[in-house]
């Protein structure tokens, strides 16, 4: 499972509609969407960091498993 189909199971089952989500993060919702269809690749560690905080999980963890280095690594 990628980046962007894991995220979107993590979103939903928070039960956060895609719109909702991406407005919180301050990003487009197209972008998002094509983050979770794998039509784009997994975002900066930074952005990551943010998407983890929305979810409430690991972030470090969460850019490891996007292959993303957090930056204090």
């Amino acid at each position: 499972m990628g980046f962007g189909t894991n995220l979107r199971k993590l979103r939903e089952a928070k039960n956060v509609s895609l719109r909702r989500f991406a407005m919180n993060m301050d990003i487009s919702s197209t972008y998002l969407s094509k983050i979770e269809r794998e039509a784009f690749p997994a975002p900066s560690a930074k952005t990551i960091q943010k998407i983890a905080e929305q979810l409430g999980i690991d972030g470090d963890l969460m850019a490891v498993e996007a292959g993303k280095i957090p930056e204090w690594m």
